[in-house]
């Protein structure tokens, strides 16, 4: 008589479950994590008014410059609002972008309420003159396919494909470039706000690349479950390239894309009052994370 064979139990897996190679790394990671010394964010250091598109920002004041998208001298130039909130106290340059997809309404409804009077009056979260560091905040980036309710730019090209851009490319690559000299560069934190545009449906979700520990602490800060690390992403979007950054500097630019989706009975195609109130609370909780993670001179 034969023995039976052993059957064998598969251990099943969550879909959101990250792998233990994953997992491993990450850990590994926060163990060797030490919180860097940041005299520049010192309450003591000198801190002045910055230039932004050569217009000048006091500290303890807020101020709204428009950026082109492009530099030409026929057409339209596509310049897009950016709102500066220069804060009295030094501290960390953190941009926070919506709008990247123009079908995308759940950045631009976020970033337009962290601009209302509820956060920017007298004694609020981002009152200028209690506020440490200075708070970047584009509600739209992509102008033209927001004007046109499209994901892409009049070109046809997605916009975060096109990352880090190119001066001398097509009509979005050069876009591109702009965004990244102007908006990228010299942020310490990026928080690209994202949704489900018309057809979509997205669980909430961020991306980053969760084994630089300062990602993963501002990743965490958000209180989502879901959480994609950066090898997934498309070579060419803005997440992708400043991962490849951090791989070669000790301290840089990070980059978080948040994506929210509402559990609506259909897709988000047009804003009320409702939209974007999540985005903010965990916008406005996400900055204190990323001060602990890399300073401990602030």
């Amino acid at each position: 008589m034969g023995t039976r064979k052993k059957k064998t139990v598969r251990k099943v897996r969550v879909a959101h479950e990250l792998p233990k190679r994953r997992r491993m790394a990450i850990d590994e990671a926060m163990k060797e994590h030490k919180t860097e010394d940041r005299p520049e964010w010192d309450r003591n250091s000198d801190w002045g008014d910055i230039r932004f598109n050569r217009k000048r920002i006091q500290p303890g004041t807020l101020r709204t410059v428009h950026l082109p998208l492009l530099n030409v001298s026929l057409g339209d130039a596509w310049p897009i609002p950016v709102t500066i909130i220069h804060g009295s106290r030094p501290g960390p340059c953190i941009t926070v972008i919506g709008g990247i997809h123009g079908d995308e309404l759940t950045g631009p409804s976020a970033c337009t309420h962290l601009l209302s009077n509820a956060f920017t009056d007298e004694g609020k979260p981002l009152d200028p003159k209690s506020l440490a560091g200075t708070l970047r905040i584009v509600p739209v980036v992509n102008l033209p396919g927001y004007r046109m309710k499209s994901r892409y730019f009049p070109d046809g090209r997605d916009l975060n494909r096109q990352f880090p851009g190119d001066p001398g490319g097509s009509t979005t690559r050069r876009v591109a470039h702009q965004v990244w000299t102007h908006l990228v560069e010299d942020s310490d934190a990026i928080i690209d706000l994202h949704s489900a545009a018309k057809g979509r449906r997205n669980m909430p979700q961020v991306r980053c690349d969760l084994t630089h520990t300062s990602s993963y602490l501002l990743a965490k800060s958000f209180g989502i479950e879901i959480s994609h690390r950066q090898e997934i992403i498309q070579r060419f979007s803005m997440t992708y390239q400043v991962a490849a950054r951090l791989a070669r500097t000790k301290f840089a630019s990070l980059r978080l894309k948040v994506q929210f989706k509402w559990f609506r009975s259909g897709p988000r195609v047009q804003i009320d009052d409702t939209t974007g109130i999540s985005p903010v609370r965990q916008s406005l909780r996400a900055p204190q994370y990323f001060y602990a993670a890399n300073s401990v001179a602030y």
